[in-house]
């Protein structure tokens, strides 16, 4: 269960600088600034870019999901506040509160998320209700061909295929940079 977010700053054990487009070069300058300029640079990509070489597929793989998913914006963020509850991933839960509202989420709803389980769901539509215990399926390994079978059929085999990103990149991949990095607080960025 998430509680009311961050409760220590920056990047925690790992003492890595956050990167920006003043102190680094090439590719990794050219994206920061134009995340920058978008007001896009979060902590976990300024971290990220100490990384030259896997910077840029990082923030290609966050972009792709989050700006060419088949995933309606609302399911996606549902999803993603989900896992982070459940998981209890502060850093990722604070930085999608913003992201949640822009797509539609309310405060209600999020409390509802908050608590990590799907106990109540129904405040949600029939396709969230769906995508959601579809994600908590393949997260915890235990997706049936049943469920895919049906989850395919509301979703399609593209956003089926979307979904099992998202649930891998913000249900897995993510937490374990964030927990290896120490990132705690995204407003952290010094």
């Amino acid at each position: 269960m998430v509680t009311n977010g961050p409760t220590q700053a920056g990047a925690g054990h790992s003492g890595l600088p956050f990167r920006s487009s003043s102190d680094t070069e090439g590719d990794v300058a050219r994206t920061l600034g134009k995340l920058e300029a978008g007001g896009k640079d979060l902590a976990i990509i300024r971290l990220a870019a100490n990384s030259p070489g896997m910077f840029r597929p990082f923030v290609h793989m966050a972009d792709a999901l989050l700006n060419r998913s088949r995933l309606q914006a609302r399911v996606r963020e549902c999803v993603i506040l989900h896992l982070a509850a459940h998981l209890d991933v502060r850093y990722e839960w604070a930085e999608h509160v913003p992201m949640s509202a822009d797509a539609g989420v309310t405060d209600e709803e999020r409390a509802v998320l908050a608590t990590g389980t799907l106990d109540d769901l129904s405040s949600f539509t029939d396709l969230e209700q769906m995508a959601l215990r579809t994600s908590r399926a393949i997260a915890d390994g235990a997706i049936t061909p049943d469920d895919w079978a049906t989850a395919t059929k509301v979703l399609g085999e593209g956003a089926m295929v979307d979904l099992v990103l998202t649930v891998a990149w913000w249900g897995a991949f993510v937490p374990t940079v964030i927990d290896a990095l120490g990132l705690v607080d995204p407003a952290a960025t010094s």
